[in-house]
């Protein structure tokens, strides 16, 4: 993961939200739970999901996530962790994310 710059502070979390919940509404959950303590989501992964479930949901939480915010939506776990690093993330929160989220990550 890459270093964090002098002027991010110790104390505050870079959080990363993986999740499948249409209508943003984990996304607005976190956001209002971690904002007043100074954190922030820097980043959403999403998934139309694997090819035998295959769901449009994912197109509800790209349109939830407000603008400035990084949205992922991939169908390739194995490669999560390269497409993550550059967020360097403190914390990941999942939440109606329908892989498992590979180890590496």
């Amino acid at each position: 993961m890459a270093a964090r710059s002098a002027d991010q502070s110790a104390d505050r979390l870079r959080i990363i939200m993986f999740t499948n919940i249409p209508g943003g509404r984990a996304y607005t959950m976190v956001d209002a739970a971690v904002r007043p303590a100074g954190h922030r989501i820097v980043g959403v992964v999403t998934t139309p999901g694997p090819p035998k479930r295959r769901s449009d949901s994912y197109l509800d939480v790209v349109a939830a996530v407000p603008p400035g915010i990084d949205v992922i939506v991939t169908s390739h776990p194995s490669r999560l962790a390269a497409m993550l690093a550059p967020l360097a993330p403190d914390l990941i929160i999942s939440g109606g994310f329908p892989w498992l989220i590979p180890e590496d990550v």
